[in-house]
């Protein structure tokens, strides 16, 4: 008996803490049952009026959202299915045990009629302690099992009074209608509603089951392809279309589940190592590559690197936001980093560095110039082609400037100098072809009309080893196709009418090229750095002068601060996407 004491003494103590189930185990606890409340208020003419209303013009949809209304909170304490709370009768076939006018009575006055498992009861211990709790079994077992609850929040009532009475006349027969259907399986979706719930009573958002396959799988023909194996289409489609379908939509669903699917997370069925590649670096990069350059004290957003000398031994970096030599450098140009292929982390000097002179300051800080750039008007113009030779062109006050280097094994030198009597004037009227080559791929064409997909062959077997990441198309009047890519090509395709495609590489080392419109037959790229029109000086199908038509935007050294997609409106404004500054518009002359 001492160690039964102790017992109720802990038992009593630890229900003032949460609510609890125990068996109750000695002979002298007094169960007792407690005083049904007063139910001379009960009006059976009412609840019967309210049955029929509820019958006539009640509205389970609409009473649906009275039973999840977190005012009400009847989930909180009723279970629908596998939905809800447990303290209150579970709702699913109520209406088959009672008629639609005892509901209604229930409603109107929660205690006048309880079911035994919801009588309250109350229990007095040994030390004369009574607590309240209901009787879960036969009370004519030995040890009843009673459900207690806190004394803090006791109550002689299983629903609260006066609830149900603040809703109007309207919205009773709704929520009273609701319960009357769950009883019909055939008039209510029962999972709908169990989703309804669950959404309302839970923090967690409501699933459906769907499947990555697309809706469509005829309109989407590369969706068996080995990249495509993990991925989830069409997800957001199949989403609305499947909670729209229900009687009550839960307000919080289940978020995007990925590329391809939650078991991968972010980075899909591909990660860091499998995105690694040196390709980029293993590609004959020419004499210029345009880039981020870093590795250096401060990374420069616009650099060009480009290769020069009487056998290329010599490499610089050229700023085109302060038109200075930023770096010097011999014995190699430049390489990329393997990660994300290159993509991600700009380019590095691959050579031995060698200190700046005077010369490299911005105008070469010649004095025959008269004054420094920082203290003229200038504009950075682009950079011309010649063979092996890069030559910069900017304004100086308005006058058009070219800007290029020399050197032999000892010293480097650069010159200066207006356009017209610069000793390589003669890259204003275009050289020769650097890459006449054409290479041949075979197009496998679409079947059917209207959307048809045509697969082009890439020109990857190239003399150049260049990958090719394509960045975006478009194409001339006369049906010829242009090609853009991340290392910086500008590829001309003709013969997409036929089976076979002839590719020509048309310009080269440009600053990820994620965007390109053709406009009056001239072309226009999007690069990290800048928009380039690109103009064809002799007519030899290659490009010989990259305008910077605008670089009217903000770049920086970030990894992820790319630029997509351009387009150009009746108007003559150019809009792109940037990492750095959301949609960007420019204007038509590319000041702004």
């Amino acid at each position: 008996m001492h160690s039964l004491r102790i017992f109720w003494v802990f038992l009593f103590w630890f229900v003032w803490m949460c609510p609890l189930v125990l068996v109750a185990q000695s002979p002298n606890t007094n169960l007792v049952q407690d005083a049904k409340p007063d139910s001379t208020t009960v009006d059976p003419q009412r609840a019967g009026k309210l049955a029929e209303k509820a019958m006539t013009s009640g509205d389970a949809k609409r009473g649906l959202r009275l039973f999840t209304r977190p005012s009400l909170a009847c989930f909180s304490c009723h279970r629908i299915g596998e939905a809800g709370g447990i303290i209150g009768p579970e709702l699913s076939d109520v209406s088959r045990k009672r008629a639609a006018e005892e509901l209604a009575a229930s409603l109107l006055w929660p205690n006048d009629k309880l079911a035994p498992e919801y009588q309250p009861y109350k229990i007095q211990l040994e030390d004369g302690t009574v607590l309240s709790g209901y009787v879960r079994g036969s009370l004519d077992d030995q040890s009843p099992n009673l459900t207690w609850i806190e004394p803090a929040t006791r109550n002689e009532q299983t629903m609260p009074v006066g609830l149900f009475e603040a809703l109007t006349e309207t919205e009773q027969a709704d929520l009273l209608r609701f319960v009357i259907e769950l009883g019909n399986p055939s008039s209510m979706d029962r999972k709908a509603i169990e989703y309804a719930v669950q959404s309302a009573s839970t923090h967690e958002p409501v699933r459906f089951a769907w499947k990555g396959a697309p809706l469509y799988p005829e309109l989407r023909p590369l969706h068996t392809e080995h990249v495509n194996r993990d991925r989830v289409y069409d997800f957001y489609a199949k989403q609305a279309a499947y909670f729209s379908s229900l009687p009550q939509r839960p307000s919080w669903i289940e978020e995007y589940p990925g590329l391809d699917g939650p078991q991968f997370g972010h980075w899909g069925n591909q990660n860091e190592e499998s995105w690694k590649g040196n390709a980029w670096s293993k590609m004959d990069l020419g004499t210029v590559q345009s880039n981020v350059l870093v590795g250096v004290p401060k990374a420069i957003p616009r650099a060009v690197a480009i290769r020069f000398g009487d056998s290329l031994q010599w490499s610089a970096c050229f700023n085109t936001d302060t038109l200075a030599h930023e770096s010097l450098w011999n014995n190699g140009f430049v390489s990329y980093s393997d990660v994300r292929q290159g993509y991600i982390d700009g380019f590095r000097i691959a050579g031995d560095s060698v200190p700046l002179g005077e010369w490299a300051k911005p105008a070469g800080g010649r004095i025959d110039l008269g004054a420094s750039i920082g203290s003229r008007n200038a504009r950075y113009r682009g950079l011309y082609r010649y063979e092996s030779n890069a030559v910069f062109a900017y304004e100086l006050d308005g006058e058009l400037f070219l800007d290029s280097l020399e050197g032999d094994n000892d010293q480097v030198r650069r010159i200066v100098a207006p356009a017209a009597t610069h000793p390589m004037a003669h890259v204003l009227r275009g050289g020769p072809a650097q890459w006449p080559q054409e290479i041949l791929t075979p197009i496998e064409n679409g079947q059917g009309s209207g959307y048809v997909v045509d697969r082009v062959a890439l020109p990857t077997d190239n003399p150049w080893k260049t990958p090719l990441a394509c960045g975006g198309h478009a194409f001339l009047s006369d049906g010829r196709g242009v090609v853009v890519t991340m290392q910086g090509d500008v590829w001309l395709v003709s013969g997409l009418d036929s089976n076979i495609a002839s590719w020509k590489r048309i310009a080269a080392g440009m600053h990820h090229l994620l965007g390109v419109v053709v406009h009056e037959d001239v072309i226009y790229t999007l690069g990290r750095n800048q928009i380039t029109r690109l103009h064809d000086l002799n007519g030899d199908e290659e490009i010989d002068f990259y305008e910077c038509f605008s670089n009217a935007f903000v770049t920086s050294p970030s990894g992820h601060d790319y630029l997509c997609g351009l387009e150009r409106d009746s108007d003559g404004y150019f809009y792109f996407g940037s990492g750095n500054q959301g949609l960007v518009r420019i204007s038509p002359d590319g000041s702004q």
